[in-house]
């Protein structure tokens, strides 16, 4: 008897256990579905560093309950952030790994909605041969299922991908199938493509009545981004109907969602770049709508706005990368990898670009595990005036599609300019003069052809439409904002006026590049500085502001990669630099105790050690650019015991600097991956975000024996007192003064420095 009452004692123990722990994992479930519906909430606000927090939350604990379609719609919501976000190469893995879940269950929505989301992430990655087969299996099992609101689904899914790929007819087909079965986000985002669809093709009062459904559902959903959408472009097609009332204030509520959910990205991620660059089109619409209303001011506000946010941020919250151990460990296996591509063998190379790509998915996945800070307020003109001294005019350009628009700020006044030449024409003229300056060779055979007139054409024709219309400026030194591909132009090689057809150009008849010797130029006269907004320009004098003067006044490194020091060279496929050497030891010597470090003493470690009581840094060496990646560009030093010679931007990210000064001496080193609402992503910038003041570095290959003129000259200046603007300027104009040689086949011919690619590539980034 005894014995049968502790079997059921046992029982009823076992019983209770097993209901504790259906009724634990049944709490777990509840958990993690509360949490999918707030991380739904905060995505839809655009909140997205809070979503994906909450999504890998609910992951996490959909996991312990054991309940796969829970965990798998906890993966799709952080796919869909992901693409939100601008992180798109990022979006397939979660969608993958969520249909991986679903592949031994039962069919159901959530593997309806995976493959929806697999068709959005394949195509985010310009994949489009997969979009159409995952669409097929998602609408497949939605008719096994018998349920024509997942149907709806996904043909609304698949009406939004039609519309990015330009198939306008075949998304307003798709929408309106779409509709009658759709309901809540599924008719939000049919009702999306059918506007945008009839504003494609100019159907105008249709597309206007379908964006105010959009708009509609959009608040009943509450989704921020759509809204925005909707906003942005309902203002365009009331434009395009005469109605302009409401077209201002629907561009600011645009403005406003986009401003909001680039606030809840981590500061400095490079996916707020891509976030603002991808949705550009609502501040460029609401600048030229300003500018028309007559309100240049608010304007310029917007401009501000959108161009180097995600920068402005990183130098008011004070910091950069981040500096933990698996960050350093991918970034050293990064450096490894990119200098092996360079020297790989053909066969090779496939693996090496799949390795830096992982690497770089993994670097970008640690930045966006960061906690977004207060965004820094963009700056007003008020603020510009108030700063600038009475010999500075800031100059802020902003090119539109059919229109370039330019605000000129001095201490006392403000004027709008506005330069009637479409972007495209523009992007021509600048196309046919850089092509000649970023090309040695291209620009001998112009000289010896006698065929230089067009290229010299060009540099007038760009004169003519970014500053003439400026007028007359009192002026000495100018600070540029530029826009777009207007980060690639140096100012100072614009072309004033020219005479290449006088008598002193034609004395010496072997002389290569004769024909620019009579020219004027925009950086002869002025001295110029580049700023991606003003308020990073700002920012950055107040940063200077506040600091002490550093005791040490150079340190100079000159890895010159000849024996020892050859190793990183030699696996880049870069051979030695004959004159860098020389270059570091002159300009040395203007200064009392600077450190001058050449050949195998110019390691990356003497970066590390004490940078921070350095007042000028300069680093005459090889660049390695990569513009399409925030991570690929880097400088050669000499390998040491711990490193590879190869630093990264994100090591230099890293770097304790509080120097008024970075030189670059090398090679594309103020190149980067380009991006409108930042600018040039490279060098420049991660030395800035790093602690510099001011960057001087270079936007193609330069020549190494009169870039060692040119430096010497302007470190003499330099040394002498002057800003490093100014310091530049007055070498330029003696650099432009004098010969050197050149070897063209076997001839050695005497060759004039004139020309704008010898003198006008380096240029200053920052505050002075």
């Amino acid at each position: 008897m005894r014995r049968r009452s502790r079997i059921c004692v046992a029982a009823v123990v076992g019983v209770l256990a097993l209901v504790g722990v259906i009724s634990r994992a049944a709490e777990r479930a509840d958990s993690a579905a509360l949490m999918l519906h707030r991380a739904a909430a905060a995505a839809a606000a655009m909140d997205y560093g809070t979503a994906r927090e909450l999504y890998a939350s609910a992951r996490q604990r959909a996991a312990r309950a054991d309940d796969q379609d829970l965990e798998a719609r906890a993966l799709l919501g952080l796919s869909a952030v992901l693409r939100q976000s601008g992180a798109g190469d990022r979006a397939l893995e979660p969608v993958d790994a969520a249909l991986a879940l679903l592949a031994d269950q039962p069919p159901t929505a959530t593997l309806v909605r995976a493959y929806g989301h697999r068709a959005e992430a394949v195509q985010a990655r310009g994949e489009v041969g997969g979009v159409d087969v995952a669409l097929a299996r998602g609408r497949n099992i939605a008719r096994r299922l018998d349920d024509p609101g997942l149907v709806a689904e996904v043909d609304a899914v698949a009406a939004v991908l039609a519309t990015r790929r330009g198939e306008d007819r075949m998304a307003l087909e798709l929408g309106r199938r779409a509709l009658p079965a759709a309901d809540g986000p599924a008719a939000m985002r049919a009702w999306s493509a059918i506007a945008y669809a009839q504003h494609r093709l100019g159907r105008w009062r249709s597309a206007r009545a379908s964006y105010d459904q959009v708009i509609e559902k959009a608040w009943a959903e509450n989704d921020q981004r759509t809204l925005g959408f909707a906003y942005c472009n309902r203002a365009e097609v009331d434009a395009r109907l005469g109605v302009e009332t409401s077209g201002v204030e629907d561009l600011l509520r645009a403005i406003e969602r986009l401003e909001r959910g680039a606030g809840a990205l981590a500061v400095g991620d490079a996916e707020r770049a891509a976030f603002l660059d991808r949705d550009e089109a609502a501040y460029d619409r609401l600048v030229r709508a300003l500018v028309d209303a007559g309100r240049p001011r608010a304007a310029f506000d917007v401009a501000e706005q959108l161009h180097g946010r995600a920068l402005l941020d990183t130098l008011g919250a004070g910091v950069g990368e981040g500096d933990c151990s698996e960050h350093r460990q991918l970034v050293r296996r990064l450096g490894r990898a990119r200098l092996d591509l360079d020297s790989a063998a053909p066969s090779a190379r496939a693996g090496v670009l799949r390795s830096i790509t992982d690497l770089e998915r993994r670097l970008r996945a640690l930045s966006a595990d960061r906690p977004p800070s207060e965004r820094v307020p963009p700056a007003t003109i008020d603020d510009v005036q108030e700063a600038l001294a009475a010999d500075e005019s800031l100059i802020a350009y902003w090119v539109a599609e059919e229109r370039t628009i330019a605000w000129v700020v001095d201490a006392e006044t403000v004027r709008v300019v506005q330069i009637p030449v479409a972007r495209d024409r523009l992007e021509d003229r600048l196309d046919a003069y850089l092509s000649v300056l970023r090309s040695p060779s291209r620009a001998v055979e112009r000289s010896l052809l006698a065929d230089e007139a067009a290229h010299l054409a060009a540099g007038r024709q760009l004169h003519d439409w970014l500053i003439a219309p400026i007028g007359p400026s009192a002026a000495r030194r100018w600070i540029v904002i530029p826009d777009g591909r207007l980060h690639e132009l140096p100012f100072e090689a614009l072309i004033q006026s020219c005479n290449p057809g006088s008598e002193s150009a034609s004395r010496d008849p072997r002389l290569v590049h004769a024909a620019y010797a009579d020219c004027q130029y925009v950086g002869h006269r002025r001295a110029l500085s580049y700023a991606p907004s003003a308020g990073v320009m700002l920012r950055l004098r107040e940063r200077a502001r506040e600091r002490p003067p550093a005791p040490r006044p150079l340190v100079a490194m000159a890895p010159t990669f000849a024996g020892e020091s050859a190793t990183a060279a030699v696996r880049s496929n870069r051979g030695p630099l004959r004159h860098s050497a020389d270059e570091v030891r002159r300009i040395g010597r203007f200064f009392t105790d600077a450190e001058v470090l050449i050949g195998p003493r110019a390691q990356e470690a003497r970066l590390d050690a004490g940078l921070a009581s350095v007042r000028r840094l300069h680093l005459a060496t090889h660049g390695l650019v990569d513009d399409g990646s925030p991570f690929g560009g880097g400088l050669l030093l000499a390998p040491g015991q711990d490193d590879d010679g190869l630093l990264l931007v994100p090591e230099v990210r890293r770097l304790d600097l509080q120097a008024d000064l970075v030189t670059i001496s090398a090679c594309r080193s103020g190149r980067g991956r380009p991006s409108r609402a930042e600018g040039s992503m490279g060098l420049s910038r991660a030395f800035l975000a790093a602690g510099a003041s001011a960057v001087v570095a270079s936007l193609w290959d330069v020549d190494d024996r009169s870039t060692a003129l040119l430096m010497e000259r302007f470190y003499l200046h330099l040394a002498a007192g002057e800003r490093p603007s100014e310091a530049l300027r007055q070498a330029r104009v003696w650099l432009a003064s004098q010969r050197g040689e050149t070897r063209r086949v076997f001839e050695t011919r005497p060759v004039s420095y004139a020309h704008p690619r010898y003198w006008a590539g380096f240029v200053v980034v920052g505050a002075e």
